[in-house]
């Protein structure tokens, strides 16, 4: 049986590899071969095509840092509020690097099955990040 601190740690294992810039070659171990993700606007990617967005986002932004405050435990389920903070130094989505520094925050939920998480529900604040990033007007 497992533990609630071994779902969180399976659940959260996955952001702190992607801060780390090892998602690429921990990913298979990380994420079940039948890994979903469902993000925002709708994206739907599968474990190979996830492991890449997220590689390209920890290239894009190499100074990651990832924090998770709260984080609920509910079975095989693990919702967590997440705070990244790093800076715009590669090429990202089409636009070029700013330099800036940049906080983006979000919560996902990851159901863990055998030690891996085999799904993902995610919700980034990409209104945010587009106004960090120059995109749209920004609120401040």
């Amino acid at each position: 049986m497992t533990t609630r601190t071994e779902t969180q740690d399976a659940a959260l294992a996955v952001s702190r590899a992607i801060a780390a810039r090892e998602i690429a070659t921990r990913g298979a171990d990380l994420l079940d071969p039948a890994f979903r993700y469902h993000g925002a606007a709708g994206m739907e990617l599968d474990r190979d095509a996830y492991i890449g967005f997220m590689s390209a986002l920890s290239d894009a932004f190499p100074d990651m840092v990832m924090t998770f405050e709260p984080v609920i435990v509910d079975g095989n389920r693990v919702g967590v509020h997440w705070v990244n903070q790093f800076t715009h130094q590669g090429a990202y989505m089409g636009v070029e690097p700013t330099g800036r520094a940049m906080v983006l925050t979000g919560t996902f939920i990851r159901e863990v099955a055998n030690g891996r998480v085999v799904e993902e529900w995610d919700t980034p604040d990409l209104f945010g990040m587009a106004g960090q990033l120059g995109l749209i007007p920004s609120a401040s």
